[in-house]
């Protein structure tokens, strides 16, 4: 009898630190390759900048892209640089190579996990 209540006692103490342990609802999801962890971020900076070869430059703001330098089109690589603000107070700079178009002000989610970081619209 004792050792069955002490199972008891044990199993839930068990039970209770894992409900405790769990993030916030919308904030994580798990499956077999990993967590994704969605963050909410507001837009503060955007620009697009050239890469060429393992050098990189800034171009301007959104829109104003120019190629720099003299090299071959298959050593220049496009991509913006979008800055957002989490709601933390976290500032952070990705560099992103999807079509979608970014501006300051914008409302963003930033998901980070296995297949690596994707920001989006709200």
């Amino acid at each position: 009898m004792r050792a069955t209540a002490t199972a008891v006692m044990l199993g839930s103490g068990i039970l209770m630190a894992a409900c405790t342990a769990q993030p916030p609802a919308g904030q994580m999801s798990s499956s077999t390759l990993g967590s994704t962890v969605v963050r909410h971020a507001e837009v503060t900076g955007v620009r697009n900048v050239v890469a060429q070869g393992s050098q990189s430059s800034s171009s301007g703001s959104a829109g104003e892209m120019t190629e720099q330098g003299t090299g071959q089109a298959g050593d220049t690589a496009h991509a913006t640089e979008v800055t957002v603000r989490f709601d933390n107070g976290d500032i952070r700079s990705y560099r992103i190579t999807s079509g979608e178009t970014f501006r300051i002000g914008d409302m963003v989610t930033v998901s980070s996990g296995y297949s690596g970081i994707h920001i989006r619209h709200e």
